[in-house]
């Protein structure tokens, strides 16, 4: 959860979008994030 809140905040920070983060995790391991590069 920590590493969705910071991919969200480097989002907005880049003015990539609105404050929405997400990571897909598979056997413990990070394997993609992205953050929400729409803005509402």
């Amino acid at each position: 959860m920590i590493k969705a809140i910071e991919v969200a905040i480097n989002g907005v920070k880049n003015n990539e979008g609105g404050p929405f983060g997400y990571i897909v995790v598979k056997d413990g391991e990070i394997i993609g994030k992205r953050n929400c590069s729409k803005s509402f």
